[in-house]
C-alpha cells in the first residue's frame, strides 16, 4: 500500500490537503462515545504504572541563550515537539500521581526513548527540520546523566512493585501530530501519509502479551468507538528494548508487560493553535484510563498465577 494517505479513512482519500489540514484541527469531527452518564466503580490499580516519557517541553536554563523564546512561533514549535498535553490528560483523568513515572526535560535537547549512542539522542532539529537551538553536543555528558536519572527511577519502581507482586502492567503514554509545523504557522502542512487514531506498540509481542494487549484494543474500541491499530506504523523504542524486551527475554518471563501508546493529538486538540478542547479531553482520557484498570482487572489474578 502507498504511504500516501496510507492512514486517513478510504472516505477522505479524494480531497485536497489543504481541506485535511482543516478538518482534523477540529476535534469534534471525529466521533466518539461520551461516558459521562455511565457509572465506573473500579479503582485503578497499584500494579498499573503510566510514563510519560516525552510530556515535558520545558528546555534546561544553560540553553535559554541558544533560542528567542519571545518568538511565539518558536514557543509553537517547542511545545509542538513535546507530547506536552499527555501530562493535562492523565492530570483531568484522575489517576493518582503515584502511579506516574515522568520525565523531566525536553527531547528538543535528549531524548529519553532513544540511547545515549543514538544519532538522534540530542535533538536540536524538530520533525520539520527547524533547527531550534544551536550545537548542544558539549552538553551531552550532563544529558546522559540525566537520561540514566529517569531510567533508574524507572527501574527502581520495576524492582518496588516486583517485590509486591511478581507482575506489573505498564503504559507509556505519548500523542502525535497530523500537522507539520513551520517557522510560520501560514506555512504549516499535512502529513502525507496521516497518522492512526490511537496506535499501540509492543515490538511485535515482545514487551507484552498478546492476550493482554487485545483485550486493551477491545476495550478501547468499545468505549471510543476507534479500534486501534496494532505495532504500526512503528512497533518499539528505546524504553521497550532496555525496560521489557530484553528483560522479558533474560529472565524467561512474560510477567512484565508494557504497551505503548500513541493517541492522535487531534482527537482533542486544534493543533494549529495548541488549543485543547477540555471536554473532548476528559472523555478520550477517561476511557483511557478506563480501559486500563479493566485490563489489569480482567488478568490480575488467574492469568499471570498460571504464567
Amino acid at each position: 500500500m502507498s504511504k500516501i494517505k496510507k492512514y486517513i479513512p478510504w472516505n477522505l482519500h479524494t480531497v485536497s490537503y489543504e481541506w485535511l489540514l482543516a478538518f482534523y484541527d477540529n476535534p469534534r469531527n471525529f466521533e466518539v462515545r461520551d461516558w459521562r452518564k455511565e457509572k465506573f466503580n473500579l479503582e485503578f490499580p497499584e500494579n498499573t504504572v503510566v510514563l510519560l516519557t516525552h510530556w515535558n517541553f520545558e528546555i534546561d536554563s544553560c540553553l535559554f541563550n541558544s533560542i528567542d523564546l519571545s518568538n511565539n512561533d518558536y514557543v509553537r514549535l517547542i511545545k509542538n515537539f513535546s507530547d506536552f498535553w499527555t501530562k493535562k490528560a492523565i492530570i483531568a483523568s484522575w489517576i493518582p500521581e503515584r502511579f506516574i513515572i515522568e520525565n523531566q526535560t525536553s527531547r528538543l535537547t535528549w531524548d529519553a526513548n532513544r540511547s545515549t549512542s543514538a544519532d538522534d539522542f540530542i535533538r536540536a532539529k524538530d520533525f520539520s527540520w527547524n533547527k531550534l537551538l544551536d550545537n548542544t553536543s558539549e552538553l551531552q555528558g550532563e544529558w546522559e546523566k540525566k537520561h540514566k536519572k529517569y531510567h533508574d527511577t524507572i527501574s527502581k519502581k520495576m524492582k518496588e512493585l516486583e517485590q509486591k507482586e511478581d507482575w506489573v502492567i505498564w503504559f507509556d503514554i505519548h500523542d502525535t501530530w497530523i500537522r507539520l509545523m513551520w517557522e510560520q504557522k501560514i506555512s504549516d502542512t499535512f502529513r502525507k501519509e496521516g497518522f492512526p487514531l490511537i496506535s499501540l506498540w509492543t515490538k511485535d509481542g515482545d514487551s507484552c502479551n498478546d492476550e493482554i494487549l487485545n483485550y486493551f484494543a477491545g476495550r478501547l474500541e468499545y468505549h471510543l468507538w476507534i479500534r486501534s491499530h496494532i505495532n504500526d506504523p512503528y512497533k518499539w523504542w528505546y524504553v521497550t528494548i532496555k525496560h521489557w524486551k530484553n528483560y522479558r527475554e533474560e529472565n524467561n518471563t512474560r510477567k512484565r508487560n508494557l504497551i505503548q501508546v500513541e493517541l492522535g493529538r487531534f482527537l482533542y486538540l486544534k493543533e494549529s493553535t495548541q488549543e485543547i478542547d477540555t471536554q473532548r479531553m476528559e472523555i478520550i482520557w477517561e476511557w483511557l484510563k478506563r480501559a486500563m484498570t479493566e485490563t489489569w482487572h480482567k488478568f490480575w489474578k488467574e492469568y499471570f498465577n498460571n504464567l
